[in-house]
């Protein structure tokens, strides 16, 4: 018993860590991007920019992010932990809902912070936190539709793989998929890089 909670512990620990590591990629990835918005050709060093300079500020982000997604969660999460009380199956597809429901325009709501440090690694957490906010405030319509401009492509060569290939659905579905969502991913943070410079030009009108 002791070793399996063990375990569980290291693999809890193990997951939190591959995650932060992964978002300290990703904005690294976004450095690169934010270069190509300008026309400049990505640099190899852009990917690991914020694991050699801005680490620890890089993972505090992206905690602060999480807690503040975890926040506006709460009362579907809550609704969802009564089930152990009250054994409703109800309770569960409702809270589900209401998760979606509130991390959806949160996670919109954020969207931008990660460009805010990628634009400026020298901005606090804070300082980055409180300028993406700021710049989605009634701009979370035209993100989405920009999302589904871009994210959409993705989405309907999945499901066209899918379709066509049934094949693919087995475990090496993962390797066409890659290949095919790399430059669909690019296309999109880069699109979201231009649509985030757009408003810094208008709030700096």
């Amino acid at each position: 018993m002791l070793c399996r909670k063990k375990c569980s512990m290291f693999s809890l620990a193990f997951s939190l860590a591959l995650l932060q590591a992964n978002y300290v990629v990703t904005l690294g990835a976004l450095r690169a991007h934010w270069r190509i918005a300008k026309g400049e050709t990505p640099l190899a060093g852009d990917y690991l920019f914020f694991f050699k300079n801005h680490l620890l500020k890089a993972i505090g982000l992206s905690l602060m992010i999480t807690l503040k997604l975890l926040a506006w969660m709460l009362p579907g999460i809550a609704l969802m932990l009564l089930v152990f009380l009250i054994e409703s199956i109800v309770l569960v597809w409702i809270g589900g809902i209401l998760v979606l429901a509130l991390a959806i325009p949160a996670g919109i709501r954020y969207t931008l912070i990660p460009y805010c440090m990628v634009e400026n690694p020298e901005l606090s957490i804070r300082e980055a936190l409180t300028t993406g906010i700021g710049l989605m405030e009634k701009k979370k319509w035209p993100l989405v539709c920009l999302w589904f401009s871009t994210e959409g492509w993705l989405m309907i060569a999945v499901l066209a793989l899918n379709m066509a290939i049934p094949a693919l659905r087995q475990w090496f579905f993962s390797v066409p998929l890659t290949l095919l969502s790399a430059p669909l991913i690019v296309y999109s943070n880069v699109s979201i890089v231009l649509f985030f410079q757009s408003l810094r030009r208008r709030a700096g009108k």
